[in-house]
């Protein structure tokens, strides 16, 4: 055609993709390149992107913000039979709170989806829960944390270690909460 002219090319990106395959692009926060945000209506979206993610063969920590239930877990969980990864909760208060001290040797190994829930690991008092969410992030794979603001806070983790926030809200107008709990635990993650 003669009214386009190509200026440049480029490989396209994972959100140019899932854009081609949903239609629209996601919604991404212009101060904050690495937070992502999506409504509940928009789940498939969601978990297609948050499973390309993990199909990628790297180390990856992403934090997942959101009122409680909005589906933050459900949506983690279908990203990772998704991208055909194994989810593995070491916290989490999906049915039950859920808080391991111990994983079985071939769950440290393979293409596991580790789900950690900020508010719950770092609210429990066990050291062998500690020792193990220690352990767990020195492991070169896919690591998902709820709550990425009370696990910063009340950790030494900082919000610089994560490659992703992904924010999911009932409707774009919403406000997250963040609760104000301030339990923090000296050197939780020497």
């Amino acid at each position: 055609m003669e009214a386009i002219v190509v200026i440049k090319l480029r490989r396209p990106k994972l959100r140019d993709r899932i854009a081609i395959r949903h239609g629209r692009y996601i919604e991404h926060d212009n101060d904050d390149k690495k937070t992502f945000k999506f409504v509940r209506e928009d789940l498939g979206v969601l978990v297609d992107f948050v499973a390309e993610l993990m199909k990628e063969e790297r180390h990856l920590l992403i934090g997942v913000r959101g009122n409680p239930r909005v589906g933050k877990t459900e949506s983690i969980v279908a990203a990772s039979v998704c991208a055909n990864k194994r989810w593995l909760f070491l916290s989490s208060t999906l049915m039950k709170q859920t808080v391991r001290t111990s994983l079985f040797e071939e769950e440290r190994e393979g293409d596991h989806v580790y789900i950690i829930d900020g508010a719950v690991s770092t609210r429990t008092m066990d050291e062998r829960h500690r020792q193990l969410i220690r352990e767990v992030m020195r492991l070169p794979s896919v690591k998902v944390i709820e709550h990425p603001d009370l696990y910063v806070r009340n950790t030494d983790c900082v919000f610089e270690d994560f490659d992703y926030i992904i924010e999911l809200r009932n409707s774009q107008d919403e406000e997250i909460i963040i609760p104000q709990e301030t339990h923090r635990e000296a050197e939780w993650f020497e």
